[in-house]
């Protein structure tokens, strides 16, 4: 298994895996708008404050996970944050997520950044997923809650 930085030839296969993760989990009641993804995942490629990795094997992709640095809004530190970490349901339970972290990591700790916040919205296993993050020495902080209208 290889873990990069995603190339402009992997985003449509990417997007199209992004809906798998849409559809299974909290999101799947907001359309998904494969040409919005595209295009951020586009942008990315030029940019110092975004970064998308993939994990791949000899079969194709296995995961990804794509994040951003921005500023606190009190303050001008900066912090790092994922938009997804995603796993293919047959893979998981191995160590793609933790090369994909550990290349997210790298990036952000290269760009000055000294904080990591990352979490889970889709709903999908979020125990598993918290169990993860403390795994990985990430303190756990507070809930992400929705309430539709």
């Amino acid at each position: 298994m290889t873990v990069r930085e995603i190339k402009k030839e992997d985003i449509i296969s990417l997007v199209n895996i992004g809906e798998k993760m849409h559809n299974a989990g909290s999101f799947k009641k907001i359309k998904y708008n494969k040409d919005k993804l595209f295009k951020l995942a586009l942008s990315s490629l030029n940019s110092d404050h975004m970064v998308w990795f993939v994990a791949e094997d000899d079969g194709g992709y296995i995961g990804m996970i794509g994040g951003f640095i921005s500023e606190f809004y009190f303050s001008d530190e900066k912090y790092a944050s994922d938009f997804l970490l995603y796993i293919q349901e047959e893979k998981r339970g191995g160590k793609t997520a933790v090369k994909l972290l550990n290349a997210f990591e790298e990036w952000a700790k290269a760009k000055g950044v000294k904080e990591i916040r990352v979490g889970t919205s889709n709903g999908v296993n979020p125990e598993e997923v918290k169990k993860f993050y403390e795994w990985r020495k990430y303190d756990f902080i507070g809930y992400l809650l929705r309430k539709e209208l």
